[in-house]
């Protein structure tokens, strides 16, 4: 079973923006934050309030009198639990990905096998070795007008120079 996320994002401006977040007092969102980050670690929470107070570690009282529509407003309460949409989502989200990015590596692991097994050499793709493919596009260049018409620069240019030449030419010398 692979492991939880260990964090989710919370973008502090949109929720301070949020009207029911700015109407809570202060003793709503103590209960609100603690739902919340109950919610992403355990998934859900007891709809029931006396549990729910033992759950957060809040006063009965506390709790009766903090869960209000505002802090609700976060939550889905199906009667035996209250979860967290936008956190189940996000969650699922980071689970898909996750699941992608194991198919993606799955995926790249064999074609990497595949290739290394199509190639003995290990040969970088586009390498020009002496091949029979290689050899006959040389020869074919070799017998062609372009090389026929410019063979003599070709040929200077292909063979090694010496350098002093060079800084002779470059009046580095």
């Amino acid at each position: 079973m692979p492991r939880k996320a260990p964090a989710f994002q919370c973008y502090a401006s949109n929720l301070i923006a949020d009207s029911h977040y700015r109407l809570m007092s202060i003793t709503e969102r103590a209960i609100w934050i603690s739902m919340y980050l109950e919610c992403w670690c355990n998934e859900k929470l007891p709809s029931d309030r006396y549990q729910l107070s033992k759950w957060l570690g809040f006063a009965f009282e506390d709790v009766k009198q903090g869960l209000s529509s505002n802090v609700l407003y976060f939550f889905n309460d199906d009667g035996q639990f209250i979860r967290c949409p936008e956190l189940d989502d996000y969650r699922n989200e980071l689970n898909e990905r996750r699941k992608k990015q194991t198919q993606g590596g799955i995926k790249g692991a064999r074609i990497k096998k595949e290739k290394s097994l199509g190639q003995p050499n290990s040969e970088p793709e586009g390498h020009l070795g002496e091949d029979s493919k290689d050899k006959d596009s040389k020869d074919k260049f070799l017998k062609s007008d372009v090389y026929l018409a410019n063979s003599e620069w070709i040929d200077e240019f292909s063979s090694p120079t010496d350098s002093s030449s060079y800084r002779h030419a470059s009046k580095g010398y």
